[in-house]
């Protein structure tokens, strides 16, 4: 087995710092742009834009995890 050096694992752990702080920022963004999409809208059309949001995401998590078992079932 070769010897694992902190040298070699210092680069993993700055990948892992700078995703996690770009996974910070996106979701900054993400929320910053929900609130200004929200602002534009009347409170109705703002409720109808949220609910229509949450079905295209669950809708998307339903037909992911379905491809995903017809995959491991290939």
């Amino acid at each position: 087995m070769f010897a694992t050096g902190e040298n070699e694992i210092e680069p993993l752990n700055k990948h892992g710092e700078d995703l996690s702080n770009l996974l910070e920022e996106v979701d900054e963004l993400r929320m910053k742009t929900l609130k200004e999409i929200l602002g534009i809208l009347t409170p109705i059309q703002g409720v109808e834009y949220l609910a229509t949001a949450k079905r295209i995401r669950l809708c998307l998590q339903q037909w992911g995890k379905k491809r995903e078992q017809e995959h491991n079932s290939n």
